[in-house]
């Protein structure tokens, strides 16, 4: 879907959580302020349950200053991805997923981080739904067999995610090395 798109920025929306009104100014603002470079941009959310009640502000881990990059690469979640917006710019300078039993917003962030291309607002843009959905289902589990199921399975995830991410930190490796102007990766 990413290679269809026309437009500078894709701003990301899952089916469970709201933007909120001023959500894809604030982005649009951000990213011209930012020169308009490969750019992951992400916020801060709030939190809704199932019924749309508000439950909190939920920050990421990524804050105002993204961690290192070796922390980063064993991070399992980087930024909220509800709140995540792209760049096209960015998203040209990677291939495919081709692991393709990860999430991208685990992908997408450590890529952002080996471009140095992680821009935070630090106001919440969209109402995001937890404890529902997809990737809350990998905490499930009541019995002890279902909790060690659950474990399984999102080791399996990790598992999946930190081969792309080497996968992905050998692509930067071979752009800088055989690019002519390593510094300038929005060509």
């Amino acid at each position: 879907a990413f290679k269809m798109v026309t437009g500078e920025i894709i701003a990301v929306a899952a089916g469970d959580d709201i933007s909120l009104p001023n959500r894809v100014e604030s982005i649009v603002n951000t990213y011209i302020k930012k020169g308009k470079t490969p750019s992951l941009i992400h916020s801060s959310a709030l939190q809704i349950d199932e019924n749309g009640i508000e439950i909190g502000e939920a920050k990421p881990e990524w804050g105002t200053s993204p961690p290192p990059l070796a922390q980063s690469a064993l991070s399992p979640a980087l930024y909220i991805g509800a709140t995540a917006a792209y760049s096209k710019s960015l998203l040209a300078l990677f291939p495919p997923i081709e692991n393709k039993n990860t999430y991208e917003d685990l992908i997408w962030g450590f890529r952002s981080a080996l471009v140095g291309a992680v821009t935070y607002i630090d106001n919440p843009l969209v109402k995001y739904r937890t404890n529902v959905g997809i990737s809350w289902k990998l905490h499930e589990g009541e019995s002890r067999h279902e909790k060690e199921q659950a474990r399984l399975k999102k080791l399996k995830l990790y598992n999946e995610v930190l081969s792309q991410r080497r996968l992905d930190s050998k692509h930067i490796d071979c752009l800088l090395y055989t690019s002519p102007s390593p510094r300038d990766l929005s060509t």
